[in-house]
């Protein structure tokens, strides 16, 4: 299974909250790495768990960030702007309503290729 397909899931599972996790090269491969919401507003926001972040960065290399929409579309918001600006690694973002993806990618971001 691909990462969106697994990512999908994972959303679809716990919506109506905001699902997250990251988009990790591991041993050669793309994979979607699930991570907790410790957002107090978990349906219309998140935070993905410092924990996590780590576990994924030590078991491969972290390429973006995942995230849904439960509700409305997968355009980022100004908030998933500034917080991508912030981090400086691309977004994913899946809207569990429109069943689609879109992607945002920070200004200096090196790498054109969006969703492979």
């Amino acid at each position: 299974m691909n990462w969106q397909k697994s990512f999908k899931k994972y959303a679809q599972n716990l919506a109506p909250e905001e699902a997250c996790g990251l988009l990790a090269n591991i041993k050669g491969e793309k994979k979607f790495w699930p991570c907790k919401n410790l957002a107090d507003s978990k349906q219309t926001f998140f935070m993905i768990d410092p924990d996590d972040w780590v576990e994924c960065e030590d078991s491969g290399e972290i390429l973006g960030v995942i995230h849904s929409h439960p509700k409305g579309v997968a355009t980022a918001s100004e908030a998933d702007k500034k917080a991508c600006e912030y981090i400086g690694f691309p977004y994913y973002i899946y809207s569990i309503e429109t069943d689609s993806w879109d992607s945002y990618l920070p200004s200096d971001w090196l790498s054109k290729k969006l969703i492979p």
